[in-house]
């Protein structure tokens, strides 16, 4: 089946992207586990699917776990933990046309009907001859106002944790938890750990794949990130999708009318619908 203009183009420009990080030897992994991928990209981007309550049609295309650059090990807590590697989980979906009343205006961005990404950094730190499993979770999510919420959440925004997290701390044996309940320390001293709250929900420009692992790229590991940006073709695909997305996002966002609706913050209450 013959792709559409929008999916045949964007593959396109992956592969593009994805030799281009090939050129780089930190991000070598990250090149193979997408050009391996590209055949069930075009795979599921091949298939129309129906939205039960709209009836409007899509396409969606979800990566398997890459591996991306990890974070600088020095900067990380707890002291003396030790990287295992980073990983990155891609959903994106677009509808097939844009409706008469249309959303923003503007055909790119009005067609993204989800676009998310996920990063796990894993690694582990020793004290004494305990071993403690250490993982970090953050993403970039979208939201739709499909019913009143009395948090106000921007249409794109970053968010520490994710689904992921909350599967790990279920996992028995993770600290603080019932497993400290029988444990012995030395008295007088008091406990403590970092604590992590769901907010704030930060607003991002729209991400597509490219846009997001650039993203990700820049904030791991600053050195990778400028030698890839020296590579022309590596500047060229990514240059090309932050224009389509980012561009009319930030006319946008200088906008009365469309501020609100990106980040409701700015404002009223969440509206119950974008469109």
């Amino acid at each position: 089946m013959k792709l559409p203009k929008l999916w045949s183009e964007s593959i396109a420009d992956l592969e593009r992207f994805a030799n281009a990080l090939n050129r780089v030897s930190q991000t070598a992994d990250l090149a193979s586990g997408l050009l391996g991928s590209l055949g069930s990209i075009r795979s599921q981007a091949s298939e129309l699917r129906t939205e039960e309550k709209t009836r409007r049609k899509y396409r969606a295309i979800r990566f398997p776990e890459l591996v991306i650059v990890p974070p600088i090990e020095r900067q990380l807590h707890p002291a003396r933990t030790k990287l295992e590697g980073a990983f990155l989980q891609l959903v994106y979906e677009c509808y097939e046309k844009v409706e008469v009343v249309s959303r923003l205006g503007v055909e790119h961005l009005d067609r993204i009907r989800r676009a998310d990404f996920q990063v796990c950094v894993r690694g582990t730190v020793t004290f004494g001859s305990a071993s403690v499993a250490v993982e970090d979770h953050w993403r970039v999510d979208t939201h739709y106002f499909q019913e009143e919420s009395t948090e106000p959440h921007p249409w794109f925004h970053y968010q520490r944790g994710g689904h992921a997290q909350d599967r790990f701390a279920e996992t028995t044996g993770f600290l603080p938890g019932d497993c400290l309940e029988a444990a012995k320390f030395q008295e007088g001293i008091n406990l403590c750990a970092l604590m992590q709250t769901a907010p704030p929900r930060v607003p991002m420009p729209p991400m597509d794949p490219i846009c997001a692992i650039n993203f990700v790229i820049a904030q791991h590991d600053g050195i990778t990130w400028k030698k890839l940006w020296s590579i022309p073709e590596y500047d060229g695909v990514v240059r090309k999708a932050q224009e389509k997305l980012w561009k009319p996002y930030f006319d946008m966002v200088a906008q009365g009318e469309h501020r609100k609706r990106l980040m409701p913050f700015f404002g009223a209450p969440s509206p119950t619908t974008f469109a």
